[in-house]
């Protein structure tokens, strides 16, 4: 089982293509680095773990290239 660093239950969005575009994007959030416990503390709370993740995800930039139309597309959040 994969958890966030709250504890909470890690996890990711999924559009799968029209399978028009054998591409696969993977995009992994950026940010919340960490390297000990004080800085770990003071990171937001959206980077620590799930509870203001979104049911579903329009996250809109690389996603909206016309390169990945029809490409099965993957985000994952940092959490």
């Amino acid at each position: 089982q994969l958890l966030c660093n709250d504890g909470s239950e890690a996890g990711f969005y999924l559009s799968e293509g029209d399978g028009s575009n054998s591409l696969v994007l993977l995009y992994q959030q950026s940010g919340g680095w960490c390297w000990d416990r004080a800085s770990c503390d003071k990171r937001p709370e959206w980077y620590t773990g799930n509870s203001r993740w979104e049911s579903t995800k329009a996250p809109g930039g690389i996603f909206d290239s016309a390169l990945f139309a029809g490409a099965t597309q993957v985000y994952l959040p940092y959490c």
